[in-house]
């Protein structure tokens, strides 16, 4: 009796420990909602991937895109977040972040279709470029849409004591998947270019992308949504005034946008400077990213469970430096070959994996229930805009300089390079404003780094646990 009774309740725990990390919190609801959200987000990683990076960059220089468009569809995301306040107006209004969130991501997602009807379709190449970068501007308004909605849901969704080993989990399950979706996806590119149909080759995994898409509404629509907190007063703009009242989190709010402005100043044209002038293909690029993945796969519930102790602004911090290094390693990596890519992917896994975790749950740190979806919305109007400005003014620098070479003893400087060492000092100087954010749980960087060594290799190394599984208790 006792063993057969057993039974029901681990049969579901697998599903749980895999999508959701083993324990969770709230009662069945909030579990059921924490599962649904890990399978949502598989199957809203793969047609992200297919339309991101370098399948992006691919397919715009396809269609004839230059530096200046390339720097516009780069901003085009982020300024999409400004009407994120909007979205924050209208769930309240119909008193269902859900309905928001699934709308906007499946016209979102879907336009991609028309996207890539333009491949097909007998226009001049001005008429084309256009066209996509209209659509892909309708897109980006339709997702930022719903980002903010989602957002807000999650955060009433997973409870404040579990985001770090949840997230952790989560990232980790959707850069498995990540793993997969963009080996095969390089591998389709390469094989059709191989044979002279390149077209034919983003038309394939431009309609996987929208297959996996129309799975992930379907998931969102049945995934639990808690009810939302009640807002004292109905006011927009009264509203919108609360977050930059807030003191520390006005200061969140400068950190981030100075970020992200050296981060748009040079993303949009990482995948160009691989395909154009490192001379990778799609199979090779994907390598290095999933490398990259790999990485990240084994730090994220390694930095969750740091993250748990430490605080999070000192994971924010230890990683921001990390990150700080790339555009260095990027530099070098014309001049010296595949070492400085390898490094490059190396340093991006560890520290891009612990910075956006950190990232993520800083906001919610610093934002009161009561309206959170207006904070979260503030701060992505902010960060879409700065994100924008740095991307559209590095579309412009970029499209001015081209040609721009430089030799310094072995070095070999382009205009890309310019680019990359500005965001790296703006990456950093960025760190001056993260450090003041108060936090009492921060133990300090010394501090992080030593737990950081002493639970990498005495734990994972000298065990041989992985960090799959990292061990729980003190």
């Amino acid at each position: 009796m006792s063993g057969s009774s057993r039974r029901p309740a681990n049969r579901g725990n697998w599903a749980r420990r895999l999508f959701v990390g083993g324990r969770t919190g709230g009662g069945s609801d909030v579990r059921q909602g924490q599962t649904l959200s890990t399978i949502e987000g598989c199957f809203a990683n793969v047609h992200i991937i297919l339309v991101s990076g370098a399948f992006l960059t691919g397919f715009a220089l396809m269609l004839g895109l230059k530096d200046f468009h390339l720097g516009l569809i780069g901003a085009l995301p982020a300024f999409a977040n400004i009407p994120g306040v909007f979205s924050a107006w209208l769930s309240e209004r119909v008193g269902s972040r859900k309905t928001i969130t699934f709308v906007g991501a499946l016209v979102s997602r879907l336009l991609w279709l028309p996207m890539l009807a333009l491949a097909f379709l007998p226009l001049d190449p001005e008429t084309r470029i256009w066209w996509f970068v209209g659509l892909f501007a309708a897109s980006s308004l339709a997702g930022g849409f719903a980002g903010n909605s989602w957002l807000s849901w999650m955060s009433d969704l997973v409870p404040a004591r579990l985001r770090g080993r949840y997230w952790g989990h989560r990232n980790r399950v959707l850069n498995m998947v990540s793993i997969v979706v963009m080996l095969a996806g390089g591998w389709a590119v390469d094989f059709f270019r191989a044979h002279d149909a390149e077209r034919a080759g983003f038309a394939v995994i431009l309609l996987i992308a929208c297959f996996f898409a129309v799975l992930a509404a379907l998931t969102l629509r049945r995934q639990y949504e808690p009810p939302m907190a009640p807002i004292q007063t109905n006011k927009f703009f009264a509203n919108l005034r609360k977050p930059l009242m807030n003191r520390e989190y006005f200061l969140v709010i400068k950190a981030f946008g100075i970020f992200q402005f050296f981060i748009g100043l040079v993303a949009p044209f990482i995948a160009a400077y691989m395909l154009e002038y490192l001379k990778l293909n799609f199979t090779t690029i994907s390598l290095y990213s999933i490398y990259g993945l790999v990485i990240g796969l084994f730090f994220n519930p390694f930095w969750g469970q740091i993250m748990d102790k430490v605080g999070i602004r000192s994971v924010l911090l230890l990683n921001l430096a990390i990150i700080g290094l790339l555009p260095f390693a990027w530099i070098l990596s014309l001049s010296f070959g595949g070492g400085f890519v390898l490094l490059v992917f190396t340093l991006s896994g560890i520290g891009w994996s612990g910075f956006n975790l950190a990232a993520f749950n800083l906001p919610f740190s610093y934002s009161p229930p009561e309206g959170r979806t207006y904070y979260l919305a503030v701060l992505n109007i902010s960060n879409g805009a700065l994100l924008f400005c740095g991307s559209l003014v590095g579309g412009i620098l970029a499209q001015a300089m081209r040609g721009f070479e430089l030799h310094i003893g072995p070095i070999h400087i382009i205009h890309y390079h310019i680019l990359m060492l500005v965001s790296a000092l703006g990456r950093l100087s960025a760190g001056l404003l993260f450090a003041r954010i108060h936090d009492v749980r921060c133990r300090g960087l010394l501090y992080t780094m030593q737990l950081s060594s002493n639970i990498f290799y005495s734990r994972l190394m000298s065990t041989g646990r992985l960090l799959f599984f990292p061990r729980r208790g003190a």
